[in-house]
């Protein structure tokens, strides 16, 4: 027969091992719960890393664009035309420009003088007779290419 002493060691004994299974189990699960957290941590200070990346990045973007502003400012937009037009890629379709453009005016200004000179005049004049015709075309615009180089030394 059992002693009752006995029977409520072994009751005891049953409830220690109860306790200490649930205290294990407390542990792992807090452990478990401990794990995500460092996990969730380290996800977290690897975003904060790249996000102090990107901000780095985008600060030296933004100056960029700052000191770009500031050239455009200081400079001024005609300064950026002459810049693009004096570029070597641009220099032959500038002087092709300007070369047209210079023939464009002279004979814009002859057929302007024909027409005033045709009001007045009884007998009528055609541009068969160019005064153009004679002129040296090529030596004109060299000299006016020069003229404009010219102005480009003073900037």
């Amino acid at each position: 027969m059992l002693r009752p002493e006995m029977s409520g060691v072994t009751r005891m004994a049953k409830i220690i091992e109860d306790l200490k299974e649930e205290a294990r189990k407390e542990v792992e699960a807090r452990e478990t719960i401990l794990g995500d957290v460092n996990r969730h941590l380290e996800e977290a200070k690897m975003r904060a890393h790249q996000v102090a990346e990107e901000s780095d990045g985008l600060a030296t973007m933004n100056a960029q664009l700052v000191a770009d502003r500031t050239w455009i400012r200081d400079f001024d937009v005609a300064n950026v035309v002459n810049a693009i037009l004096d570029a070597p890629e641009n220099t032959h379709a500038t002087a092709k420009v300007v070369e047209c453009a210079r023939e464009a005016g002279f004979k814009a200004g002859y057929t302007e003088c024909l027409t005033h000179v045709n009001a007045l005049s009884a007998k009528k004049f055609t541009d068969e007779r160019c005064a153009l015709r004679g002129v040296d075309i090529e030596a004109a615009f060299r000299a006016v290419t020069e003229a404009y180089d010219g102005l480009h030394t003073f900037f």
